[in-house]
């Protein structure tokens, strides 16, 4: 062999270099890379030199464990995430979806879904404009609103459904008092002079139900004694009392044609009317209604009025059968 300082040659028995005197000593060569294995086993070393007799076992691979504690660590982690989601089963195959993984059409908020629109149940009551009595009954209903010089007309705005404003009220409550007036209604009476209401001014009078009632008829709607309680009017025992202007002028009354009915359903119906005036002014009792339900060119003849549509306009009515079995109609809408 070898001296591992000066490298001179020396017996392979020799404890000392001949040549320098340096003890000797074996260099065992550092053992080659051993592949991993999944468990242990003894691995024989050749010896280097002659006086190593030792057998060396390779050290274990840390792989394996490394692998274990990943597991676990992997197990304990989810075990705790089930616990914090309510899923105390680990091997629970239920799997919680968060919004964010959602499709896109589930993660909103579902909207409210739309109710189908009820459908229109066809008109029992028929109309039909080439019966006479259908045509005269929705003239007169169309032309009482607009006869008048002063309170509700056709020209306003009104439907049954919206809440009514005081001047709104007071202007209706005005029309049934004027159309009362004008029409000789017989219910209606004179303030007697040994009534104490007329020395309030009051001139006259008529049953407050009945007053309702026309109401009713006319627009569907009633009033309360306060709300029948405006200026010149009061509600006493009973009997509504208010103040009449007689002899007051008034322009010449328009008179309506209704041109077409459309069925909404449920015995309310569209109509188209148009307006023409007289040429000649009478008050709303020297017509007979009669008149209203003659063809066109005769009415306006009957009337002494003009071929000139002076406006057209459209209302929605309420078919009806009155008391006696006859075709009647209530103002539920006038105007768009």
């Amino acid at each position: 062999m070898f001296c591992q300082h000066c490298g001179a040659r020396v017996p392979d028995d020799a404890k000392f270099c001949t040549k320098c005197g340096t003890p000797l000593r074996s260099a065992a060569p550092q053992p080659a890379p051993q592949p991993v294995v999944t468990a242990p086993e003894k691995v024989p070393v050749n010896p280097v030199n002659s006086y190593s007799d030792q057998t060396h076992t390779a050290p274990k691979s840390k792989a394996p464990m490394a692998a274990l504690v990943t597991i676990a660590a992997a197990v304990f982690i989810i075990g705790i995430a089930g616990l914090v989601t309510g899923g105390f089963g680990l091997f629970d195959s239920t799997r919680v979806t968060t919004v964010e993984e959602q499709p896109a059409d589930t993660a909103s908020e579902a909207e409210t879904p739309v109710e189908p629109e009820t459908p229109v149940t066809p008109s029992s009551i028929t109309i039909d404009l080439n019966r006479t009595s259908d045509y005269q009954e929705l003239n007169v209903l169309i032309t009482s609103f607009c006869e008048l010089a002063s309170g509700f007309n056709v020209q306003d705005h009104f439907n049954r459904d919206e809440e009514l404003s005081v001047p709104q009220q007071q202007d209706l409550i005005l029309f049934m008092q004027r159309h009362m007036s004008y029409n000789a209604n017989p219910y209606l009476e004179d303030v007697d002079a040994s009534d104490p209401m007329a020395e309030l001014g009051y001139t006259k009078r008529v049953d407050v139900d009945y007053f309702n009632s026309l109401m009713s008829r006319y627009v569907g709607l009633t009033f309360t004694d306060q709300q029948l309680t405006t200026g010149g009017s009061e509600v006493r025992d009973g009997w509504y009392y208010y103040i009449d202007n007689e002899g007051t002028s008034y322009p010449i009354q328009n008179v309506a044609v209704v041109t077409s009915v459309t069925d909404q359903g449920n015995n309310r119906y569209e109509v188209a009317f148009n307006m023409y005036k007289p040429t000649t002014s009478r008050i709303p009792a020297e017509i007979s209604q009669d008149t209203l339900g003659l063809p066109l060119t005769d009415m306006l003849d009957a009337l002494g009025a003009s071929s000139n549509v002076v406006y057209s306009g459209t209302a929605i009515v309420d078919a009806r059968y009155d008391d006696d079995g006859n075709l009647a109609f209530t103002l539920y809408q006038m105007g768009a």
